[in-house]
């Protein structure tokens, strides 16, 4: 996904695939930085903004969290704003 990403990079799939790879090692923190900056640079896509809604939606519901509650909120906005760019998309 490095190379892909340094071969293209505004190929948001990439740093999509960097993030899912980030989550599922547990490095959370790592994983918001990335889906912020490619929603920052491509905000009008769908899968990035459903997926950091997904992640910070967990993380207000995380009893590990407590600090994050905030989060829900920031979820749904994010939501709202994929479906407003792709209204019936399968993942929103």
């Amino acid at each position: 996904y490095k190379a892909y990403g340094q071969k293209d990079p505004n190929a948001w799939q990439a740093a999509l695939g960097l993030a899912l790879i980030a989550e599922r090692d547990f490095d959370y923190d790592r994983a918001r930085r990335i889906l912020e900056n490619v929603v920052a640079r491509h905000p009008a896509q769908p899968e990035p903004l459903a997926e950091l809604a997904r992640l910070y939606h967990h993380w207000s519901r995380s009893p590990y969290k407590a600090s994050q509650k905030a989060y829900g909120p920031r979820a749904d906005e994010l939501l709202r704003q994929a479906e407003r760019a792709a209204p019936g998309h399968p993942l929103v």
